[in-house]
């Protein structure tokens, strides 16, 4: 039996569906939104609903309130920082990392990746090389539904400079809106450890970020992988709109 979907508040549909007029330009910066009385009239909800789901728009930084003027469209940028994931030596200075596209490959998904996408889904699997620095390497596999993927590669395909997570937001008009974040320490297996140079069986660690969108949909599920390392420090500072 398929899981119930998530029950969400009246407040909550209210920003969905602003920030998803944002996302697919309908809305842009610097527009006035209608009247918080226009809008509670609109979607048939009170006053106090409407202006709780205002207040979430703000702190989210997708609008401004201007006492007396209204509430103005600010815009979303990238779903996610695209510095999200940092490496600082002893000096507190952020090392570039160079991404590298090692391929693309469809399946079905399977354990935890059937459990978040649900079971039998068509997933599409993203593989791509970090070099930190010259230092050492991480992989990182970014799993997306096959039809999300289609969509977003219709006349092209994944490079080494293609900055997944901000075309997932302007292609597909599906803001990231939260993020759960898993780390863990394991034995690497041996396909991740020919491609970071670390020996199958060695002690590494998993970081997972699960992406959400709009009305809680599973969006896209990022596993990087690395050996353990000294003298560093990793910064994950994930920032959802």
């Amino acid at each position: 039996m398929a899981d119930s979907p998530p029950v969400i508040s009246k407040a909550r549909a209210i920003v969905d569906i602003i920030i998803s007029d944002i996302a697919a330009g309908r809305l842009k910066s610097g527009d006035r939104l209608p009247s918080e009385r226009v809008l509670a009239s609109k979607y048939d909800i009170s006053l106090g609903t409407v202006q709780r789901a205002m207040q979430v728009l703000a702190q989210r930084g997708a609008i401004t309130r201007e006492h007396g003027r209204g509430s103005f469209v600010r815009g979303l940028g990238a779903s996610i920082d695209t510095r999200y994931l940092r490496f600082r030596d002893a000096k507190d200075r952020n090392l570039p990392l160079y991404w590298h596209l090692i391929d693309w490959h469809v399946g079905t998904a399977a354990d935890g990746v059937a459990q978040f996408f649900g079971a039998a889904c068509s997933i599409v699997c993203i593989e791509r090389w970090v070099d930190v620095d010259g230092r050492f390497a991480l992989l990182s596999k970014l799993f997306l539904r096959r039809k999300d993927f289609d969509a977003l590669f219709r006349d092209d395909e994944p490079r080494d400079d293609t900055n997944l997570r901000e075309l997932i937001s302007q292609r597909l008009s599906l803001p990231t809106m939260r993020i759960e974040q898993r780390m863990a320490f394991e034995p690497l297996d041996a396909d991740v450890g020919r491609f970071i140079g670390s020996r199958a069986g060695a002690k590494g660690f998993m970081l997972e970020l699960r992406g959400y969108t709009v009305r809680d949909r599973p969006l896209s599920l990022q596993r990087i992988y690395g050996a353990l390392f000294s003298e560093l420090t990793l910064v994950v500072d994930v920032k959802v709109i």
